[in-house]
């Protein structure tokens, strides 16, 4: 019997095979031997997205990690990290650094237009910037980030070089940037050992939103990595102080991560990868978690929020990709242009370079909302 899953990839025209060449017979004696998963609803964001192609790429540089925002000269901007290809994947531990591309339209061209914040290899915070999140508050831009805390005193390195979240803040996406946490991350671990931010190894991957007077900071942590759900920290003003939530604001049941929050449609929602497919029955596909509140997201609420590159990238020669990383050809940290308070595009990088080159670029798909 055709799954679920296969028949709702059907309907919408997307290729229901992991990657080309799978064998449908393994698929469906694959499919048959494990239990349903709890995310079968398709989102309108999902069956809405149509290929575009390249948004940005450079030949001497791994890029990764595309957050969009339009600004106030009507142009659109996105911040990605990026690092020298010599390093190669792992650069993105030691040498990632954030810059600035500007384009006319959401589809590009895009041209460099500077660097945010440069990596400081080798110093104890602040070294290797990586994960960036734009949002503009008020008359400011906020610029969020990750770094590895490799301070010699730190209380939270427990077995490696645990990764925080920072923050800059600029009057222009131009800058010049100032760095509110120069010296340590943003939000530290809970120092309670009952909370369940204690031990853990990692406050990364943010996501931002305002709301009410408020401003809540979203990031994944866990004592062991592949337990990580998403936690967040409240201040009422944007530059803080940020206090940690007493719980976890969502509910998965495996490993998350990649966080990009809005609101759409009077919903709180967070788009976040499905890395291992045990949400959605698809590794590699995304959620879209769905609240009435930006403190608490559900399983129940939760839609499958994209699919694999392979499935929208149908027209495209994949037999020219190169593998740089990972072994599914999925979207890694997508990043969701809002226009008119409307998802209109969605970029995402990927580890596998479709036109054969040896970097890592970034891709994006607009989205036709019916």
């Amino acid at each position: 019997m055709t799954s679920l899953r296969h028949s709702l990839l059907l309907a919408f025209g997307l290729s229901a095979l992991p990657f080309p060449g799978f064998s449908a017979a393994t698929a469906s004696a694959a499919e048959a031997t494990k239990p349903a998963p709890p995310i079968t609803r398709v989102s309108t964001l999902a069956s809405s997205m149509q290929w575009v192609g390249v948004a940005v790429s450079d030949p001497d540089y791994y890029l990764w990690c595309t957050s969009p925002i339009q600004g106030p000269d009507g142009k659109i901007h996105l911040f990605c990290s990026r690092w020298p290809k010599r390093y190669k994947m792992d650069g993105w531990r030691t040498h990632s650094e954030i810059v600035h591309y500007v384009g006319d339209r959401p589809e590009g061209p895009f041209q460099l237009r500077d660097t945010a914040l440069p990596a400081n290899p080798g110093a104890p915070w602040n070294n290797s910037i990586h994960n960036p999140a734009i949002i503009k508050v008020g008359d400011q831009f906020v610029l969020l980030y990750i770094s590895f805390d490799n301070r010699p005193d730190s209380p939270f390195a427990v077995g490696g070089s645990p990764m925080f979240t920072g923050m800059a803040i600029a009057p222009s996406l131009d800058g010049p940037w100032r760095v509110l946490s120069p010296d340590a991350p943003l939000v530290a671990p809970s120092t309670d050992p009952a909370h369940w931010s204690h031990g853990t190894w990692s406050l990364d991957n943010p996501a931002f939103l305002a709301h009410g007077g408020k401003f809540y900071l979203y990031f994944k942590g866990a004592k062991q990595q592949m337990s990580s759900r998403y936690g967040y920290a409240v201040a009422d003003n944007v530059e803080g102080p940020y206090r940690l939530s007493d719980a976890y604001c969502t509910d998965n049941i495996a490993y998350i991560e990649d966080a990009t929050a809005f609101t759409w449609d009077g919903k709180f929602c967070l788009l976040t990868n499905d890395n291992f497919g045990a949400h959605t029955g698809t590794p590699g596909s995304g959620i879209l978690w769905r609240s009435d509140t930006p403190t608490d997201f559900k399983l129940a609420d939760a839609e499958v929020g994209f699919f694999r590159t392979t499935d929208y990238a149908k027209h495209v020669d994949q037999s020219r990709a190169t593998k740089l990383y990972g072994p599914e050809f999925k979207f890694e940290r997508p990043g969701i242009l809002l226009l008119d308070g409307k998802p209109a595009y969605f970029y995402g990088p990927s580890g596998f370079n479709l036109s054969g080159g040896d970097t890592t670029e970034s891709y994006v798909m607009k989205i036709n909302l019916p």
